[in-house]
């Protein structure tokens, strides 16, 4: 079946009336045949992330997104549905930590945003303390060491770091740490020694 402009039109309104199963399978169909034809459609794959998104199949929709990205970089509707696309992936590894604690789970949701560029400082704080919460120490400190890098004055940052330090019992560190929340001279490159 050759499928026109009317079908994507009827997709459309399925989609208006909030039916994103249906409008999904049409968007589907259609973009099936314009890989068929070599017309491969940057819009129909937006809006087949956003039915995926909707339907809270995050990781699917985040797939279709790169897709509309990769056929047009530029467009700010793209880029602003792979924001919400992106946020949506970090509200659920949020719930993830807090309702089911699976670890796996959660690394690869984490990994996943990790391999398209979309950590962000909330992300990156939900880790720490799912690290933490999981006594994974070492991970929680190389993050926390990263976050301070870029935001040394975060008071929970730490808090949570010297709270590392003293149970490694790191005094260095965690003196240094110490004079970082009664100084505004503080540099990560201090407290790791790699680069001293």
């Amino acid at each position: 079946m050759d499928y026109t402009i009317f079908d994507v039109k009827d997709g459309l309104d399925l989609f208006e009336k909030e039916n994103y199963q249906d409008a999904l399978e049409i968007f589907l169909k259609v973009y099936e045949q314009s890989l068929n034809e070599m017309k491969e459609s940057g819009f129909l794959a937006c809006y087949i992330a956003i039915c995926y998104d909707y339907m809270r199949d995050h990781l699917e929709a985040a797939y279709w997104i790169n897709k509309a990205l990769a056929l047009d970089p530029y467009c700010t509707r793209y880029e602003a549905s792979a924001g919400i696309i992106y946020d949506n992936v970090e509200c659920y590894i949020e719930w993830e930590t807090l309702n089911t604690n699976n670890t796996e789970k959660v690394m690869n949701l984490f990994n996943f945003l990790k391999q398209n560029g979309r950590v962000k400082s909330n992300t990156q704080f939900v880790m720490i303390r799912f690290f933490m919460k999981n006594k994974n120490f070492k991970a929680a400190k190389e993050m926390l060491d990263n976050a301070l890098e870029r935001n040394p004055f975060d008071k929970d940052l730490l808090i949570l770091r010297k709270g590392i330090a003293k149970d490694e019992g790191d005094m260095e560190c965690f003196n240094k740490l110490i004079e970082m929340e009664n100084s505004n001279l503080y540099q990560l490159k201090d407290i790791s020694g790699t680069n001293q």
